[in-house]
């Protein structure tokens, strides 16, 4: 009995010694598929959509200074232009489409689908999407908000997505990056509706992934934590906090490496967020991260209200 008892231990810890090698050797040792692999420098295009904050714009700068033409497609014309011309002093083409996706009308998507198979396309990158203003109660949410948390995370990605794929099969070789969340590792009470899109953009890409494999064509979720950025509403960097262009840089250099997670089709391409993502996978139970989720967001929920009363109060006593 005790000789079972050993094996099992020394198997156990075998294991997860061998996991957590592989991670670091995902990470900081295996080389992610080149830029090149994908026509960097041969006019071809990556097509970004939520292209003017954040990760994706951080995105798109990259891949301009990896000589790619880029169409960005966002809400706003202004920042658009802003973006245009910072890009094309890299050297490279830059359309732009201002389309704001949560009232995109069939009009606005035959002008993308016009525009998307009017250039060489070899990478698509759907960024944009929405949370919630704060954790609240599903049922306390506004219609609204739910309805635009669907259309910016989940609709526009698949629309995007099926717009694109015909051509990258057509020249058999394409990458397309779907930005995740861990959200959709760990289900987030308050945050149902956000939540629940990421578990769909995660469920969705690895069933395309699968799919589109056998075209050449490389489809990843990329689940990531808090970025510095206006909707993770994070303003200072920190270990687990990457600035947008680093992490966008950490990303484009793992490109078909999943850095140690266990999930086909995604990458976790940020060290500390990998950590994370292993911690999770490899240890407690998922209820146990369920509890720690609904603790901190109850956390945040009353803070963010506690805010918005002095906000309110402040108001009325400057009237």
């Amino acid at each position: 009995m005790s000789y079972i008892f050993l094996s099992t231990g020394v198997f156990v810890i075998s294991y997860y010694t061998f996991r957590v090698a592989f991670m670091f050797f995902d990470i900081f040792m295996k080389p992610g598929k080149q830029l090149t692999d994908y026509g960097a420098g041969k006019g071809n295009y990556a097509v970004v959509t939520g292209a003017t904050d954040g990760i994706g714009a951080a995105l798109s700068q990259v891949l301009a200074e990896n000589k790619f033409n880029l169409l960005l497609i966002s809400r706003s014309a202004d920042k658009l232009k802003e973006k245009k011309d910072q890009f094309s002093k890299l050297g490279v083409t830059v359309k732009t489409l201002p389309v704001d996706f949560a009232k995109a009308t069939d009009a606005d998507w035959a002008t993308i689908k016009k525009e998307v198979n009017s250039i060489p396309v070899s990478i698509l990158i759907n960024c944009v999407g929405i949370s919630h203003d704060y954790p609240k109660p599903f049922e306390e949410e506004d219609e609204e908000r739910c309805q635009m948390i669907m259309d910016l995370n989940v609709m526009a990605l698949t629309k995007m997505t099926r717009i694109v794929i015909p051509q990258l099969k057509e020249k058999k070789n394409g990458l397309i990056l779907n930005m995740g969340s861990f959200a959709s590792l760990i289900p987030s009470p308050f945050l149902a509706m956000y939540s629940g899109s990421k578990s769909f953009v995660k469920s969705f890409s690895l069933a395309i992934g699968a799919e589109l494999k056998p075209f050449g064509i490389l489809v990843q979720h990329i689940n990531t934590y808090y970025v510095v950025s206006k909707m993770s509403k994070v303003r200072n960097p920190s270990f687990t906090t990457p600035m947008p262009k680093e992490y966008a840089v950490n990303l484009l250099s793992h490109i078909g490496s999943g850095c140690g997670t266990v999930e086909p089709y995604t990458s976790v391409p940020y060290f500390s967020h990998a950590l994370m993502n292993f911690v999770v996978e490899n240890c407690l139970p998922r209820k146990f991260w369920l509890d720690f989720n609904h603790n901190m967001l109850s956390g945040i929920r009353k803070r963010a209200i506690a805010k918005k009363a002095r906000e309110n109060a402040a108001k009325i006593k400057s009237n």
